[in-house]
């Protein structure tokens, strides 16, 4: 909106302005007067005629007090709706004397004040207040200079009016409105404390001289004790921002809070503790000067983020330096907000809210019903009947072997009744449940990149760089770093379907199958993450490996196949062609040593060879050093070398955590020194850094349009993925700014 020149626009606004506050004031002096003169005349003339003239000139000045009133709603609102979003520009013009000295800001003050004189049970008079309350409101928020204006009005002793109304001091008004009108006080008293100038102190002082804490708790205790009337959240919000604005006050004069606010009520106290959190925010104020503020905020315990996404933004988080750590968490917060928006539309859908529902214990059910179904295969799984002839023996397929049972082999019954398909027809629905619910949740975190043309030519790159250190296709690079998203290749979800496939084909087969659903058990256990995890990073270093370690068993294939076939008695090991003699090499040069299979001396030798004893020798040696000893030996070092770079990095974000604040960056050595908190007690209430985390998500809760200062310039720093906001190097306990060069 473009800012209104004071000698046109505004000097109309101004008017409509100052004139019902003459109007009240007249209208009010008037009607006071005559209440001195119909006094006396009573007692002196006893006219009725003059008793009539009295009243007519009553209803007058009552339906011009109407009228005036009606005047003051107009100007009102439309201070509001200029001012509202902040519009520093619109709030400072108003402030500015520009036309007969008239002082907009303190022109509504004391339309405030005047309407509370005139408190009467008329709703009129009652909405006359709640708007001169939200225009004192639209116009002081976040600006220090008409917060001084209204504060130097006395519009503490006005809200102190408006705290003391009860339902006994106006029983013709509802105790909704009341309520209404506190709340909106409240609101009002809460904007006045905020910490947007350096000056903002002393204002918050003078505050606290002028307002009544008594008051602020009684009405506290009021909508406690009314069950939170009619709209929960609402007046729920309405408790915490009263209880804020006790903080706020106690923070000022440096007063125990809990001394100072003194609670009757304990269960009152002990909600209000456990649901309000605070940060602390570094502000740039209207000068370009900083200041650090603490923000107080209401935030519900259960919706604190779950252990599992604290360890991946932990563990995932960069660390090179402070700038570096608050950036990256920056990004991790909006991610965080963008899996919790999507976690709320589908909960506000009815299907998804129910694909969702009791998810843990239907996880719990799964997974018994996975180890039962699996213990039915072990304990109760015998040879089929159609493969035991009259003799007992087992016979398979492959003629090369058989395999003996007992005497009184027979079929299990288990297999075929009712109880195994009740079970595994639950297990299956359970499966598809299960799925269905993971991809609903993490849909918008799964990467299918190979649905995309770019996901092959990456893949063939990759192998081509393997193979020959060079890429051949050309494909335009992507950020590497993707928070929470996950590839569909990755474990966790395509393992899922592979559960569910074995579910299925389990229950249509003879239940074998159910095996490879135990992994299910272990699905999300650190140390099976772990695991894979370090797989996952050496595997371009153990592919490299794998195929080399083919390529020399190769070599000793083709040894083996000229030199030494004779050696194979091509029953047990197997050398007629070059393909069996290379299987044979790779099986029993892997699992062990292929010197101990392979006889010293080949079937129908004349005589004893000692040159033939060596040269098997170097062969067997050679083959034991390069694959046995030194090939596995370097697969489980890599193996190992990842763990220990695991071990390292935790304890290197230990040690972090241990030894500097993660949002400052100052280190506990400064705070154990300077600070009567100590280094532990500031990263858990002052600089906690999954506070900065909520209160971005409590952001989300509330209407744009209701932000107040701090909370408007935390929303827009984070839009422009700016760390401003983020108060590097300083701490409210240390007094401000700290000598980052001592850091």
């Amino acid at each position: 909106m473009a800012t209104l020149q004071p000698d046109t626009g505004t000097a109309f606004y101004r008017r409509e302005m100052e004139e019902p506050v003459r109007g009240l004031e007249e209208t009010e002096g008037t009607a006071g007067s005559e209440r001195v003169e119909d006094s006396g005349s009573r007692g002196v003339e006893g006219n009725g005629s003059r008793e009539v003239n009295k009243t007519s000139e009553k209803l007058e000045n009552i339906n011009e007090a109407s009228i005036v009133i009606r005047r003051a709603n107009v100007a009102l609102d439309l201070i509001s709706r200029i001012c509202d979003g902040q519009k520093q520009e619109m709030q400072n013009v108003l402030r500015e004397p520009h036309l007969q000295n008239i002082n907009i800001v303190g022109a509504v003050t004391r339309l405030f004040q005047t309407l509370l004189q005139n408190f009467n049970e008329e709703s009129s008079c009652i909405s006359s207040i709640k708007k001169a309350i939200r225009a004192l409101i639209e116009l002081c928020v976040g600006n220090y200079a008409n917060q001084v204006v209204a504060v130097n009005g006395q519009v503490g002793d006005s809200i102190n009016a408006v705290l003391r109304c009860t339902k006994e001091s106006h029983p013709k008004i509802e105790i909704r409105k009341i309520m209404s009108v506190k709340a909106s006080a409240i609101e009002l008293l809460e904007v006045l404390l905020e910490e947007t100038n350096e000056n903002s102190k002393a204002l918050a002082q003078e505050i606290a001289r002028d307002v009544s804490v008594e008051d602020i708790t009684l009405t506290m205790e009021e909508i406690w004790q009314s069950g939170y009337g009619m709209d929960k959240i609402k007046s729920e919000r309405r408790l915490f921002k009263a209880h804020q604005v006790l903080m706020k006050i106690s923070d000022s004069i440096g007063e125990d809070f809990e001394s100072y606010a003194n609670y009757k009520n304990q269960r009152m106290s002990e909600h209000l503790n456990q649901f309000s959190q605070s940060i602390e925010v570094n502000y740039e104020t209207q000068n370009g000067e900083e200041i650090l503020a603490k923000v107080y905020f209401q935030f519900d315990p259960k919706e604190q983020l779950e252990d599992d996404v604290k360890d991946v933004v932990k563990k995932n988080i960069k660390r090179e330096s402070l700038k570096d750590k608050v950036t990256d968490l920056l990004h991790w917060m909006k991610a965080i907000r963008k899996n919790n928006r999507y976690q709320a539309q589908l909960k506000a859908n009815f299907f998804f809210h129910k694909v969702m529902f009791a998810t843990n214990l239907r996880r719990f059910v799964l997974a018994i019903l996975t180890l039962i179904l699996n213990f039915f295969v072990i304990f109760f799984s015998d040879v089929p009947a159609s493969s035991i002839n009259a003799n007992h023996t087992v016979t398979n397929e492959s003629p090369d072997y058989t395999v003996t049972n007992e005497p009184d082999a027979t079929s299990n019954v288990w297999f075929t009744g009712y109880l195994l398909y009740i079970l595994g027809s639950l297990h299956v629905i359970l499966s598809l449940w299960m799925v269905i619910d993971y991809y609903v949740r993490e849909w918008q975190n799964i990467l299918f990149n190979f649905l995309r043309g770019s996901f092959w030519r990456a893949m063939f790159n990759k192998w081509s760089k393997v193979i020959w250190g060079l890429k051949v296709l050309s494909i335009k690079e992507k950020p590497v770093q993707k928070y929470f998203e996950v590839s569909f290749f990755t474990f966790s979800p395509l393992y899922r379907i592979i559960f569910l496939l074995f579910s299925i084909f389990a229950l249509a087969t003879s239940g074998y199958l159910y095996c490879g659903c135990i992994l299910y058990l272990f699905l999300d256990n650190d140390v099976l993450q772990q695991v894979l995890v370090a797989i996952k990073r050496s595997a371009k270093q153990l592919i490299i490996l794998g195929l080399l370690g083919l390529s020399v068993l190769l070599m000793f294939s083709v040894i083996s196949f000229v030199f030494l076939r004779n050696f194979f008695d091509n029953e047990t090991i197997f050398c007629r062609t070059l393909i069996e003699c290379y299987v044979s090499v790779i099986r029993e040069g892997l699992l062990g040593t292929i010197g101990t299979v392979l006889p010293v001396q080949f079937a129908d030798q004349p005589e004893p060879s000692f040159h033939r004893y060596w040269t098997r020798s170097l062969f067997d040696l050679a083959i034991f050093i390069i694959i046995t000893v030194l090939g596995l030996n370097i697969v489980i070092a890599i193996i190992v070398d990842r763990f220990s770079e695991f071990r390292t990095t935790n304890e290197s974000i230990n040690n972090d955590k241990q030894k500097s604040c993660f949002v400052c960056g100052i280190d506990r050595e400064t705070f154990e020194k300077k600070s009567k908190k100590g280094f532990d007690q500031h990263t858990k209430i002052d600089h906690h850094m999954w506070n900065y985390v909520h209160f971005l998500l409590y952001l989300d809760s509330v209407d744009p349009n209701d932000y107040n200062a701090m909370e408007k310039y935390v929303h827009e720093k984070v839009l422009k993925d700016d760390i401003g906001f983020f108060p590097l190097h300083k701490a409210k306990v240390l007094g401000g700014k700290v000598n980052e060069s001592n850091l």
